[in-house]
């Protein structure tokens, strides 16, 4: 019996044309395909021996595909690809890292399918390289963050240059306010003798208020500056203290001032400088304490450094004001919440010179109640 075997012939040459013609695309796919079964790579196209660096399919073809693609994302692309009898989804990207044979480790974009090879079940993966484009994305990110930052410091900027406005406009208000009224009162030529010397004392106390706020807006101006510098040299640490406690003695609210012994030592310090952080250092224990309550200084002195601390008796600092109170502007609040009078700079200042000298202004609570501003200066040798 003689069988006709011309159609069947006809079909097995077309589907070697068919085989022929599909290795041709995967052979000259400019994007990387690979094809592993039972955990193994048994087949990678010349897109994809570029893309993990290999010179020949001999260095990849039988090594497991977790040598190249981390485990966590095997599973995921063999999930889309239908290993789970669900069918596979040849639209869904699954991104990955692929491992090249340099240890480069590539962002990736890949469509998993599943197909028969050689007559066994596998899994085919066509790979796209992103990293380029990952970097351009997390760079497009990182200049969007910026600049969302960028704004939102501008805004911030805004808000605080309005309160410096109000700020400055109200602490000016007050004693301008009171010295029109002594000066009206002055001007009736009716007060005695007396009452004109306290009239002249109070004018004079006002006036001083305006220059001390004149003087820190002009600090915070020269602490910003790029030419902003201190001019340390060697000065005895009494020297500093006499002055201190000096201006502590004219302190309104009749605190009583106690001072440690200090010790007999040169500091490396700008006398002029370190002046103004004692002075802000004290003026605030007494703003921020009741009346009549003490204002201390402690003075301790270690193998290098001098330790300067002012304590006060107050109601102590908001715990969500201890770092608010260093930024420019910062106020703290009393014991109702309101915030107290003054433009918010002292503090700012202080640290800003503080720390031109090496060290850095720090405050903490007394067990007892109030607060305690401290910084270091260096001894001389």
């Amino acid at each position: 019996m003689v069988e006709n075997i011309t159609n069947r012939k006809v079909a097995q040459q077309a589907i070697k044309e068919s085989q022929d013609r599909y290795r041709s695309l995967v052979e000259l796919s400019p994007e990387a395909i690979a094809v592993y079964s039972e955990g193994r790579i048994i087949y990678l196209n010349p897109a994809g021996i570029r893309l993990l660096g290999a010179t020949g399919r001999g260095e990849v073809v039988g090594k497991p595909i977790e040598s190249v693609i981390p485990a966590e994302y095997v599973g995921n692309i063999a999930t889309v690809a239908g290993s789970d009898g669900q069918g596979s989804d040849p639209t869904h990207l699954v991104e990955a890292k692929v491992i090249r044979l340099d240890g480069e480790v590539l962002d990736t974009e890949i469509i998993g399918s599943t197909i028969t090879y050689r007559g066994k079940p596998a899994h085919q993966l066509i790979v796209r390289d992103i990293t380029e484009r990952k970097r351009q994305e997390e760079k497009r990110a990182q200049l969007l963050a910026a600049e969302q930052e960028q704004n939102r410091r501008l805004a911030e900027l805004a808000v605080m240059k309005a309160d410096f406005t109000a700020m400055v406009a109200h602490e000016l208000g007050s004693p301008l306010a009171a010295i029109r009224g002594y000066v009206d009162m002055l001007e009736t030529g009716q007060l005695t003798p007396e009452e004109q010397a306290q009239a002249v004392a109070a004018v004079r106390a006002e006036t001083q208020l305006l220059t001390a706020l004149a003087a820190d807006v002009h600090s915070a101006a020269s602490v910003e500056r790029e030419d902003f510098t201190v001019h340390i040299g060697n000065i005895p640490l009494s020297a500093l203290m006499l002055d201190a406690t000096a201006f502590a003695k004219t302190l309104k609210g009749d605190h009583p001032f106690y001072i440690t012994d200090v010790p007999d030592v040169v500091v490396r310090a700008d006398p002029g400088r370190i002046g103004q952080v004692l002075r802000n250092l004290l003026s605030n224990a007494a703003k921020y304490s009741p009346a009549g309550t003490p204002v201390e200084m402690w003075v301790s002195c270690g193998e290098d450094r001098v330790r300067i601390e002012v304590a006060d008796r107050g109601f102590g600092i908001d715990p969500g004001d201890v770092k608010r109170i260093f930024d420019k502007f910062g106020r703290g609040r009393d014991r109702s919440g309101q915030k107290v009078a003054g433009v918010g700079l002292g503090l700012y200042l202080s640290r800003r010179i503080v720390r031109a000298h090496g060290s850095d202004l720090s405050v903490s609570s007394r067990p007892d109640g109030g607060s305690v501003f401290g910084f270091d200066l260096e001894v001389s040798r």
